[in-house]
């Protein structure tokens, strides 16, 4: 499937989000080498660069949650045989009020991308992307 019939599908549910969401300003499904698939509340500028950053910010997430995991589970256990790294299932972050949510939706084909940013309380957007997440996985 091509990348336009893909935006086209997943689109209606990042525009669900918006009703989710109250206060989103913006969200994109990308995919993990930073191309983007949709979006809303993004000009044509800024969506090169958040899919960019937001795909680049999410593999820096996961290698550290996968080294500080992998220390740690070398000092907790060091007699049990090879050491399982913790996906990254969300990453957040937060200036000025502004939350912006990231999280991987894995799939057999290739994994997305999906980040939200919203001036709502962290709460609101994480619950407003795990709906949209699973709305995802339905049709995956």
């Amino acid at each position: 499937m091509d990348s336009l019939a893909i935006g086209r599908r997943f689109s209606p549910f990042i525009e669900k989000m918006a009703s989710r969401i109250a206060q989103l300003q913006c969200a994109m499904l990308c995919t993990p080498d930073g191309f983007n698939l949709c979006s809303i509340g993004l000009n044509e500028e800024q969506v090169g660069k958040m899919a960019a950053l937001s795909s680049s910010l999410f593999s820096v997430g996961a290698a550290a949650v996968n080294s500080l995991t992998s220390e740690s589970a070398a000092n907790v256990a060091s007699s049990a045989e090879g050491s399982v790294s913790a996906p990254l299932n969300y990453l957040t972050l937060e200036a000025g009020g502004l939350q912006i949510v990231s999280t991987k939706i894995i799939r057999p084909a290739g994994d997305f991308i999906l980040m939200a940013a919203a001036r709502a309380p962290l709460g609101v957007v994480l619950v407003g992307v795990r709906s949209t997440v699973m709305d995802i996985q339905k049709l995956l």
